[in-house]
């Protein structure tokens, strides 16, 4: 039997295929967690996706306002009050677009609260 590759439909979505397809948990806090209505998710992406086309994916399910909270107005930056930890660990702003996900992967976002009494 012939496996062919999961096929993107449109930005944000693609038709999942079990050879060439993976599943990321996803964790939200604060104000994403407001926007997505959950705290925490499983995503199915193409098999070697990075962070970028985790959020994009992210972004086609949960709306405009969704993306308009993890990106910069050029939609290719990660807005600065934004972290990402991966499997627990926090992630360098200047690679985490380019960072391959693994299966099974834990990608927590995480905006930074700022303010004062």
């Amino acid at each position: 039997m012939e496996s062919r590759p999961a096929e993107r439909t449109k930005e944000g979505s693609f038709s999942p295929d079990s050879e060439s397809s993976m599943k990321i948990k996803v964790r939200y806090f604060g104000s994403v967690r407001g926007l997505t209505g959950k705290s925490e998710e499983e995503v199915e992406v193409p098999s070697n996706s990075t962070i970028y086309e985790l959020l994009r994916r992210l972004s086609g399910i949960h709306g405009e306002t969704f993306e308009t909270e993890i990106f910069q107005e050029d939609s290719s930056n990660l807005k600065d009050d934004l972290m990402i930890a991966i499997n627990g660990t926090l992630a360098e702003h200047t690679s985490i677009m380019r960072t391959q996900m693994k299966a099974d992967d834990m990608i927590t976002l995480l905006p930074i609260f700022l303010g004062g009494g």
